[in-house]
């Protein structure tokens, strides 16, 4: 059997070519871009008065954390990639790399529908925005999201296990489980459809529903007249509009992609019978191209957050430069101090040793 996986995976590796270039790609390039968007962006939160006490900036903070936390992951495969590191999948095991990666993708988009959900909360019932929108309820349901992640870990350590000649499904060096191979191929592709299908559903309605109340305030403005305080709930509500049909076109394709995993199945077992048929590996290089595809049009949900918000907030924008106006300033402000002290130092050592003498 190890001979016939190291074959497979030969076979496999002749003919992929253009899914591993594109993946190399963005696994290079949006967690560079995206790990430093995410920090500035809990930063500038943290920094800002107006932002800091607001209950749904907790949402993203979270989710800047989660969505750093699967941007690494990529970051590491690619390092393996190029051979500057070693496989995560054999450090950690193919069982605890994935849930990582997984896990983190799912809490983001939970996290993201439960912002979407309390946004029309606050705007269907402004009065009771303080008393029902907290920071501790919003705590609870980003930790009770958190949990999530033990059911993908359940998931991978049932499935997966590490193998280095092992057929490729996911990335390399992953085997599905014998016991494990009904459950991976046939009933999990239905659960994760339908465990993000309904998210990205209740985000696309809620969508409409902030663009529906946003066009009847412009068409009644005497009903909630346009001050500043009105112009940036819009504008937030724009950028949550953005953020939510992104997300939903960058889900839906990987997700759906996903039910036809038993296809790989078939492929591994058609490799091992007609040793590298041409036909069988053309049809498996396009699903592989299509999957390193799609998993990186996904990943640019988990990347453009903060420059989302920066393109479509002017507010943002000027907190995150103040932000960075601020730490500059104390930098220097510290290093001058230091200086002085330094300097004060120095003056009263050669004040000693004048006396002395």
């Amino acid at each position: 059997m190890m001979t016939s996986n190291g074959t497979t995976s030969s076979c496999l590796m002749n003919n992929f070519r253009i899914d591993v270039f594109v993946w190399q790609i963005g696994a290079f390039l949006f967690p560079i871009l995206g790990i430093p968007g995410h920090i500035l962006m809990i930063l500038t939160i943290f920094y800002s008065d107006r932002q800091r006490f607001h209950p749904t900036c907790l949402y993203f903070i979270f989710m800047s954390i989660a969505e750093s936390i699967y941007l690494s992951f990529m970051f590491w495969d690619w390092l393996d990639a190029v051979k500057l590191a070693p496989d995560p999948r054999k450090i950690l095991n193919c069982a605890y790399f994935y849930p990582f990666v997984g896990s983190t993708a799912f809490i983001s988009l939970i996290l993201l529908v439960l912002l979407n959900i309390d946004r029309i909360h606050m705007i269907t019932y402004p009065q009771r925005t303080h008393s029902k929108i907290t920071n501790e309820r919003v705590l609870i349901k980003i930790f009770l999201t958190y949990t999530t992640s033990v059911l993908f870990l359940i998931h991978y350590r049932y499935s997966l296990k590490y193998d280095q000649k092992a057929f490729i499904i996911f990335g390399q060096s992953c085997q599905v489980n014998e016991h494990a191979r009904l459950w991976f191929y046939s009933i999990w592709p239905y659960v994760h459809l339908f465990c993000r299908l309904i998210p990205c559903l209740i985000i696309i309605l809620c969508a409409l529903y902030i663009c529906w109340n946003r066009c009847q305030q412009k068409h009644h403005p005497s009903r909630n007249p346009l001050h500043s305080i009105h112009r940036k709930q819009q504008t937030y509500s724009l950028v949550l509009v953005f953020l939510s049909i992104s997300t939903f076109f960058a889900v839906i394709p990987i997700t759906i992609l996903q039910l036809f995993n038993s296809k790989m199945n078939d492929y591994q077992i058609n490799y091992q019978r007609y040793h590298c048929r041409s036909d069988i590996g053309h049809q498996a290089e396009k699903w592989k191209f299509l999957n390193a595809l799609f998993i990186m049009w996904e990943a640019t949900t988990y990347m453009s957050k903060f420059y989302m918000r920066w393109i479509f907030s002017s507010e943002f924008r000027q907190d995150v430069r103040q932000m960075i106006y601020c730490r500059l300033r104390y930098q220097h402000r510290s290093i001058t101090s230091l200086k002085n002290y330094k300097k004060k130092k120095r003056t009263i050592e050669l004040d000693v040793c004048s006396y002395h003498q």
